[in-house]
């Protein structure tokens, strides 16, 4: 299902390869595209079986572009408005977002932009029940993604301190970052 820009959603039911969608409006002028969480970590891991450990690097390299992207959109945003942000405010902003488009409610539990340690904590994480399979390929893009927010946010390479969540128990896990060494 795609929702054109300024479009509501409807609340329906759907089956299969497709979300529950709710009554948000597409942001940013930005069509959405909609699906189960299930379909889109079908959509992973086929990349990982196909082709092994370089698509699982695929899996985390795209979630890191797209979480970069999503800063740059949100620094152009506030240059526009000439309300520039601080980079703690640019990074909840991003986490903000990726939970009003349905990724989890994300709270920044650590930001030390010195050492670069960051610490995430994911409630209502859509990949919790792949993540209790060991299935970890939705988890890696959200890893990823995460990875991209802090790297542009903060300016220094940030990637994961563990290539798996803690899992916290059925509905929350934390991520964990740091600053890669050069």
């Amino acid at each position: 299902m795609i929702v054109k820009p300024g479009e509501s959603l409807e609340r329906k039911k759907m089956t299969n390869s497709r979300l529950e969608v709710t009554n948000e409006k597409a942001q940013n002028g930005q069509s959405l595209i909609l699906m189960k969480s299930e379909s889109f970590n079908n959509i992973m891991s086929y990349l990982s079986e196909s082709f092994g450990k370089p698509g699982l690097s695929m899996i985390y390299s795209m979630g890191h572009d797209s979480g970069a992207k999503e800063v740059k959109q949100i620094r152009e945003e506030m240059k526009k408005i000439e309300k520039p942000l601080q980079k703690k405010d640019l990074v909840e902003k991003a986490l903000q977002r990726m939970s009003q488009m349905g990724w989890g409610r994300f709270d920044l539990q650590e930001l030390d932009q010195i050492t670069g340690n960051v610490e995430v904590k994911i409630k209502n994480n859509p990949f919790s029940d792949s993540c209790a399979m060991n299935d970890t390929c939705g988890c890696l893009f959200l890893h990823g993604y995460i990875s991209g927010i802090m790297t542009e946010s903060l300016e220094a390479e940030i990637g994961c301190a563990s290539p798996r969540c803690i899992d916290l128990d059925d509905s929350q896990c934390i991520i964990r970052l740091m600053r890669e060494p050069k």
